[in-house]
């Protein structure tokens, strides 16, 4: 019997959902109830992906879905993988259960249609709400005939699932609204347990840091304003990502910022590693205030204070932690004021990135993927799930 499980991407493709995809696929392997019983299979858009020992990875001969794409054009390239991923992966009838992550959001519904008319019980994975992404950066309106149609396709997918994993517990409250009696349980993302050996020199002069995504939901204007306010105060700022907002640090941008464009995960992490401080920085909206962004994750296991907008699940987790801080969205002289009484206080500094490396080493992303596959075995009927009380914090 066959165990299949889809991610867009997986390494060495630099985005956290390829490492998180990596993690799940080396917790199934170490599942015995799993790995026993089933042929472990992974579907993926990333060409040459890195091997897992027991698990065997499948490639998706077809065009990259950008996050800079035109809305049409994403679609439809989400609508192709779908359909090839769902004819692929459904061409043998020995299918005990398929694992779908969601973003891509339509490749994940194509994917989950050809479940449905297989009979083949599936758990949905979701790290971002669809079509509500879709509203919150003013591509679709809320009111709209096709949002509508969206939303109604989600809630049915919700229903049919056998449980949906979700990386918050805001998430969790949101689909729980819409998902009947399917089991919601969240499942935080966590960080590389590499990142806890990481011992890199600092920069002499203090540095801030941001890396990832830099696209519709982030505050990116935030990040110049900021740099901007500290430019006399010897506080220099790194930025490492990609998006349709990358452009507004390529041009023009304060002498005290630096931006590298694109780097590949470990070269990131090690010029990550050599700042003071992290900035999370998101945009006012709903589904903001349930996040807690890949990077922050990694801001803890690296051992760095971090600072967030707007007031979010990562910020609570920050603060009750004392790892960092939270601001409302768009505060630039609320956060340049915390991060100079950083740059001040050297050994306040200390106590938090002290606390950091106190909280980190129990959320590993190998953990976290051993919670999610257990709850795979579980709900597949295999044997109990794993205790979950990793993912409250406490």
């Amino acid at each position: 019997m066959r165990l299949l499980a889809f991610y867009q991407f997986m390494p060495p493709y630099p985005g956290a959902v390829a490492r998180r995809g990596y993690s799940l696929a080396e917790g199934f392997a170490k599942q015995p109830a799993l790995k026993i019983k089933y042929d472990l299979q992974f579907y993926t858009a990333t060409p040459n992906a890195i091997l897992v020992s027991g698990v065997s990875i499948i490639y998706l001969p077809v065009n990259e879905i950008k996050n800079i794409d035109r809305l049409y054009r994403r679609a439809f390239n989400e609508l192709k993988l779908g359909w090839a991923a769902g004819r692929k992966m459904f061409n043998d009838s020995k299918t005990a259960g398929v694992w779908v992550s969601s973003p891509p959001y339509l490749t994940a519904c194509v994917i989950i249609f050809f479940a449905i008319i297989k009979r083949v019980p599936y758990i949905l994975e979701l790290r971002d709400l669809y079509p509500q992404v879709y509203a919150e950066a003013g591509l679709l309106r809320r009111n709209s005939v096709i949002y509508e149609f969206l939303s109604a396709i989600s809630r049915f997918l919700y229903k049919k699932a056998k449980a949906i994993i979700v990386v918050t517990d805001g998430l969790k409250k949101i689909v729980k609204k819409e998902s009947g009696d399917t089991p919601v349980i969240p499942v935080w993302n966590g960080f590389p347990e590499d990142l806890l050996k990481i011992k890199w020199m600092k920069h002499k002069r203090f540095t801030v840091c941001c890396h990832g995504v830099l696209g519709y939901l982030q505050d990116v204007e935030a990040i110049r304003g900021i740099a901007e306010l500290l430019v006399v105060d010897d506080i220099d700022f790194l930025v490492i990502g990609y998006g349709r907002k990358a452009s507004l640090l390529t041009c023009d941008r304060p002498q005290n910022l630096r931006f590298l464009g694109t780097l590949p995960f470990e070269q990131t992490i090690i010029e990550v590693s050599r700042c003071h401080v992290g900035l999370s920085l998101l945009l006012e909206n709903a589904i903001a205030h349930t996040a807690f962004p890949t990077k922050v994750w990694e801001y803890i296991g690296l051992g760095i204070p971090s600072i967030v907008t707007p007031r979010c699940e990562a910020g609570i987790f920050l603060e009750r932690n004392h790892c960092g801080f939270q601001f409302p969205a768009g505060d630039i002289e609320g956060i340049a004021r915390a991060i100079l009484e950083l740059k001040k206080n050297p050994s306040q500094l200390e106590k938090m990135a002290s606390c950091c490396a106190k909280t980190a080493p129990s959320f590993t992303r190998e953990k976290m993927a051993e919670v999610a596959a257990g709850y795979v075995a579980h709900f597949l009927g295999l044997g109990e799930k794993k205790n979950a009380t990793l993912n409250k914090g406490n």
